[in-house]
């Protein structure tokens, strides 16, 4: 029984000693991997694995970095009480492409790719932040063998600094290049990334750099010209600086002398048709004398003044680009003053000057045709803006009056009116002076009465060619009267009647001239240089005197009465005056001798304005040089 109890004793210490030593190795074993994790806590250590066997310990993993993967390891082996550390980890493949980013949105900062090292990841995380501008930095970064030798961490680091200039948008980097795209916070920080990436500042060496960064989006891209006193001043936003240098030379090929301020900006939100539209605008802005052109989102506005008819017609023609809504408003040239003008002759009725627009003009040509008495209706009118108000009555009453008249023309300027020619009848005549102008300025009246029957002219001619006779004759007698009481005056001997070829001076000359066209003036048919028939025979008269002064130097003086327009009277006047000069070299009278000029109706010889008057009005005068 004692020895049975033994062995019971026995084995049950035993079982106790080999549960004893199981229960403590597992504790040493615990111990040892909990101490060997605790030696990678300066380590990224989340790829490494420990198995323990007593004091022997298994190292495994695949680690991101060789670098990593003999210092994790090393740390192991250097544990107290660890025998034998069992070295079973890999290494990854180094990353290829070796990639590194950084994005920032509206709301935080991402980073992603591959760092080289735990340190480095840190400062990168730490530049991260200072340049996020406060939101949070989010690091997806992964730590992989692989990066450049040289330049990589410069290169990040460039990417980084540029960041903040982005609204958002992101910076990669990768084995030999740096690019950064997305939105610049402000056109300051637009120029900064241009002027950075291409070179400047601190890039990296041997990186290629390169940028796709827009300008700041705007939500309402808004452009403008506008034309004024010789300038032509650019506003609003431009996508681009090439884009901003395209426009400034469109528009100054357009620009006709003018000089151009460009003040546009940088930004970007324009349009998908953005060219169309711009084209569209800059083709109006050449057609505008003054004005502005201006595109929004709205679609396209063009105001102003054309440079002419032609600018006008053509900008009412252009094609807007497809879905774009255009409103404009603009004028036909603004003249000043504003004229137009209708004449009226035996055949013709004629309208010229300027009207406001094709409703104005058709309604003229209506009223001039109810007014020309079948004459044939011509229309030279042209349009333009700068009517005054109430122009259109104004000249539908200057038509109504010259459908009284036989001859005559009415003019409109701005609101003045005039009226000149001869009444149709009598009755016309009192219509035309008793008529009152609507809202008119100003109106002048030149109306001459009607023209006397055929009979009435027949007599009146004829009494002239019994009178102009009688009157000749006595011209011709009282400068021989004249010439001889001179002759007795001085002494010299001779007959009472000095003979036609005997000289005289100068100032006789003049005197026996004066007496002719005194008492018999030369004169001329109504708008004609063709001599009355009762001019002939002083014609003659004139000759003889001036073969009395053969040395003296003649100027023939021609006027004309106030029939017909103004500027045409002197040329009138100098063919008259021409007429005469021809009928005395007929007559002997040396060519040399004598100078034609006219002058108009600047001296009429009588002021009264009836009819049978106007004969003395168109006139000559001899005027002898000394």
């Amino acid at each position: 029984m004692f020895l049975k109890g033994l062995t019971w004793t026995i084995v049950i210490s035993l079982v106790l000693s080999v549960l004893a030593v199981f229960i403590n190795r597992d504790k040493v074993e615990s111990d040892l991997v909990s101490r060997a994790f605790a030696s990678l806590s300066q380590f990224n250590r989340g790829w490494v694995k420990i198995r323990a066997e007593g004091r022997d310990l298994t190292f495994a993993g695949k680690s991101p970095l060789t670098a990593l993967q003999k210092s994790a390891l090393e740390a192991v082996e250097n544990v107290n009480g660890v025998r034998i550390v069992s070295d079973r980890s890999t290494v990854r493949p180094k990353a290829v492409p070796y990639q590194w980013s950084a994005t920032r949105t509206g709301t935080g900062f991402i980073l992603k790719g591959y760092a080289p090292s735990p340190e480095l990841r840190a400062d990168i995380v730490e530049k991260a932040r200072l340049v996020s501008g406060g939101v949070a930095v989010k690091d997806q970064m992964e730590l992989a063998d692989g990066a450049p030798e040289e330049g990589w961490s410069d290169a990040v680091e460039f990417g980084l600094a540029n960041m903040d200039k982005l609204k958002t948008g992101s910076v990669n980097v990768d084995e030999n290049a740096v690019r950064i795209e997305g939105e610049a916070k402000d056109v300051k920080s637009y120029l900064a990334l241009t002027e950075a990436f291409q070179g400047g500042g601190d890039a990296p060496d041997g990186y290629i750099l390169a940028s796709n960064v827009s300008t700041p989006r705007v939500t309402d891209f808004v452009w403008s010209a506008i034309r004024k006193n010789g300038t032509i001043v650019l506003k609003g936003y431009a996508p681009g600086e090439e884009s901003r240098e395209e426009i400034e030379a469109m528009v100054i090929d357009v620009a006709n002398g003018a000089s151009v301020d460009n003040q546009l900006k940088l930004a970007s939100g324009e349009p998908a048709d953005w060219d169309e539209r711009i084209t569209f605008a800059i083709e109006h802005l050449k057609a505008l004398k003054s004005g502005e052109v201006r595109i929004s989102n709205a679609g396209i506005m063009v105001s102003g003044e054309a440079v002419s008819n032609a600018s006008y017609v053509a900008m009412t023609k252009m094609n807007a680009p497809e879905g774009v809504s255009v409103t404009k408003t603009i004028s036909r040239p603004v003249v000043a003053p504003f004229i137009w003008s209708a004449r009226i002759d035996e055949d013709e009725l004629v309208l010229g000057g300027r009207v406001p627009d094709e409703a104005a003009r058709k309604a003229l040509l209506l009223k001039a045709r109810a007014v020309a008495d079948g004459r044939k209706v011509v229309d030279e009118m042209k349009f333009a803006a700068g009517a005054p108000q109430g122009w259109q009555k104004l000249s539908t009453f200057a038509l109504e009056n010259l459908g009284r008249m036989k001859t005559g023309e009415v003019k409109l300027s701005d609101s003045k009116l005039a009226l000149k020619g001869m009444a149709r009848d009598e009755a016309a005549l009192t219509a035309i002076n008793s008529a009152k102008a609507p809202q008119s300025s100003g109106l002048t009246l030149e109306i001459m009465p009607p023209e006397p029957g055929p009979a009435k002219i027949e007599a009146a001619r004829a009494a002239e060619k019994t009178r102009g006779a009688a009157e000749a004759k006595a011209a011709e007698d009282a400068a021989e009267a004249a010439e001889t009481a001179k002759t007795a005056e001085s002494g010299k001997a001779g007959a009472a009647k000095t003979s036609e070829a005997e000289p005289v001076s100068p100032e006789a000359c003049q005197n026996l001239l004066n007496n002719i066209t005194k008492h018999k003036p030369i004169s001329f048919k109504t708008a004609s240089a063709e001599l009355e028939d009762v001019s002939q025979g002083a014609l003659g008269v004139v000759a003889a005197a001036l073969k009395r002064c053969p040395e003296a130097q003649i100027v023939i003086a021609g006027y004309a009465d106030f029939d017909g327009d103004d500027p045409a009277n002197p040329a009138l006047s100098g063919k008259r005056a021409r007429s005469v000069k021809a009928g005395l070299v007929k007559l002997g009278i040396g060519e040399k001798r004598m100078t034609a000029l006219g002058y108009g109706e600047t001296k009429p010889l009588v002021r009264n304005d009836m009819p049978e008057n106007k004969i003395y009005k168109r006139h000559i005068e001899f005027i002898v040089k000394h």
